[in-house]
């Protein structure tokens, strides 16, 4: 069972401090982040690796948010989607960086779809 305390009312700045937390995580180094990416395609090992550990993190997440009695319905793909979703819009953020974009409002778009499906 999970320590960690979730529920609808505090899932918004838990998905806030996500999303930080990925941001910073993607500024680490662009470089190697495509470079890491790009061997996802050319190499099995690498590739299995990263499928392994995003889907550790879908289940991990999944389960805090079980152990925090949120709906087991279609969970585990909810959960991977949000985390996509995130992902993207870290990419969009630290990589893309689209002066005519409000970063602001598409990570409340973000918090807003993940809400309205989790």
């Amino acid at each position: 069972m999970s320590n960690i305390k979730i529920d609808k009312n505090n899932l918004d700045s838990v998905l806030r401090n996500m999303i930080n937390a990925f941001v910073e995580n993607h500024k680490l180094s662009q470089i190697a982040h495509e470079e890491i990416m790009a061997m996802t395609h050319s190499d099995n090992e690498i590739a299995d690796f990263f499928q392994e550990n995003e889907m550790a993190m879908t289940k991990n997440i999944s389960r805090i948010l079980l152990d925090n009695v949120f709906d087991s319905k279609n969970l585990d793909e909810k959960v991977h989607i949000a985390i996509h979703l995130i992902d993207d819009l870290c990419h969009e953020i630290v990589y893309h960086k689209h002066k005519d974009l409000d970063y602001d409002v598409m990570i409340n778009l973000v918090i807003e779809n993940i809400l309205n499906f989790i």
